[in-house]
C-alpha cells in the first residue's frame, strides 16, 4: 500500500453549481448587453424618442390639465409661467394669484414682455398705492376654466393666496387651444417623437431596447389611431365651466381666500354688415357675459365685467386689442388701472396688511 493516499475529489452540490453558472451567465450577459448598448449609442442608429415638448408647452399625463408650460423658456420663470421667478409665498405680502389663458399670459406675440401684461402691471399699481402686494401670474396659453382650476390645485394653493382672480375669456367654455392638444399627441406618434402607451422608462433610457422594440412593433405604432389617445383628454372638450367654478369656490371656502371672476370682452365681430362697437345695445356678445355671470352667481362667486372699463378706455385712447381676444399694451394698462382701483374700493386688497 502506498504511503500517499489519493485525495478524494471535491463534490459541489447541484444548488451551488446552478447558482455559480447562473451568476456567471448573468455577468456575461450583462457585459454583453452593456457593450451592445454602448455600440448602439455610439453608432446613433436608434431613433430619438421622448415626450413631446413644443417650444413652450409639454403634453401632460393629467387629462384635466392637457399640457403644461416649460420653465425658463421664452421669458417663462422657474415654474413655467410668464412672471418673475418665485419659490414660496411672500410672508410679508398680500398675495394675489391670477388664473387665466393667453389673455393674461402676456406672450410676446401681443406684448414686448410679460411686464406689459395686466397681472404684472396690477402688482406695480397696487404697490404704488402703498399696498404690500405680490401678484403671481399662473396663466397658461389656451387653458379653459377647468384647466385653470386644475392648475391652481397643482401650483396655486401652495402660494397660500389671499385673493384669486379668475380671468374669464368668452371662449373658455369649450375652446381647447385650436386643437393644439391633438397636434401635440400626433407629434408624439410620428417623426422623431414616436411614442405610444407601451412607452416606459427603459425605452427612453436604452437605445438597444428601443431599436429592438421599434423593429418588432414599428407596424403597430404606424397603424395606431391618434384619436385613441386623444380620447384620454375628452373631458377638455366638454363644457365643465359650472363644475369647475364650484370646485374653485369649495377651495376658496376651505382655504380662506377671496375669489373674483373677471369677464373680459371680445373685441371684434366678424360681420361686415354690423361694425363692431363696445357701446351698450351694439356690443354683439352681451349674452355670453350674462351666461358666465349667471354661472358664477350659481357658484357663489363675485364677478366684475370689464366691458364698461374697456369701453371707456377705447373712447379716450382708441384701440385696446390686437384681435378678438388679446389686449394690446394699452388694453393691459387699462385693465390693470381699473382693477387696482376696483380691488381697493371693494376692500378686496386691504390698506394695512398683516398676515
Amino acid at each position: 500500500m502506498s504511503s500517499s493516499t489519493r485525495q478524494k475529489p471535491v463534490k459541489i452540490s447541484p444548488v451551488r453549481k446552478a447558482l455559480f453558472y447562473g451568476v456567471l451567465f448573468l455577468i456575461i450577459n450583462s457585459v454583453t448587453l452593456l457593450v451592445a448598448e454602448g455600440v448602439v449609442r455610439l453608432s446613433g442608429v436608434a431613433p430619438a424618442i421622448a415626450h413631446i415638448q413644443t417650444e413652450e408647452l409639454g403634453l401632460s399625463p393629467n387629462p384635466r390639465l392637457g399640457w403644461y408650460p416649460r420653465p425658463h423658456v421664452l421669458e417663462r420663470n422657474n415654474k413655467g409661467f410668464h412672471d418673475d421667478d418665485w419659490e414660496r409665498p411672500d410672508p410679508d405680502a398680500f398675495r394675489i394669484v391670477v388664473l387665466g389663458d393667453s389673455v393674461a399670459d402676456g406672450k410676446k406675440e401681443w406684448n414686448q414682455t410679460y411686464r406689459q401684461a395686466f397681472p404684472w402691471l396690477l402688482e406695480k399699481k397696487l404697490q404704488d398705492l402703498k399696498r404690500s402686494v405680490q401678484v403671481y401670474n399662473l396663466a397658461v396659453d389656451g387653458y379653459n376654466t377647468m384647466q385653470e382650476v386644475e392648475n391652481f390645485r397643482l401650483h396655486g394653493q401652495q402660494l397660500r393666496p389671499h385673493l384669486v382672480l379668475l380671468e374669464y375669456c368668452l371662449n373658455d367654455t369649450l375652446y381647447v387651444a385650436g386643437n393644439a392638444l391633438t397636434a401635440m399627441i400626433r407629434m408624439e406618434y410620428y417623426e422623431e417623437y414616436k411614442r405610444n402607451y407601451m412607452m416606459n422608462d427603459l425605452l427612453v433610457w436604452s437605445h438597444l431596447y428601443r431599436i429592438i422594440f421599434l423593429t418588432f412593433f414599428q407596424d403597430d405604432l404606424d397603424e395606431m389611431d391618434v384619436g385613441l389617445d386623444v380620447s384620454r383628454y375628452n373631458i377638455l372638450y366638454k363644457d365643465t365651466v359650472q363644475q369647475s367654478l364650484y370646485e374653485l369656490k369649495t377651495m376658496a371656502a376651505s382655504q380662506g381666500f377671496e375669489l373674483l371672476l373677471i369677464i373680459f370682452p371680445n373685441h371684434t365681430a366678424f360681420n361686415r354688415y354690423a361694425p363692431f362697437s363696445y357701446e351698450e345695445g351694439l356690443y354683439p356678445f352681451k349674452k355670453d357675459h350674462l351666461l358666465i355671470e349667471n354661472r358664477a352667481r350659481n357658484a357663489g362667486i363675485r364677478t366684475i365685467d370689464l366691458l364698461p372699463a374697456v369701453r371707456d378706455c377705447y373712447r379716450k385712447q382708441g384701440s385696446q386689442a390686437v384681435d378678438i381676444l388679446h389686449l394690446n399694451p394699452a388694453g393691459h394698462e387699462c385693465v390693470a388701472s381699473f382693477l387696482s382701483r376696483y380691488l381697493i374700493a371693494e376692500g378686496l386688497v386691504p390698506q394695512d396688511f398683516r398676515n
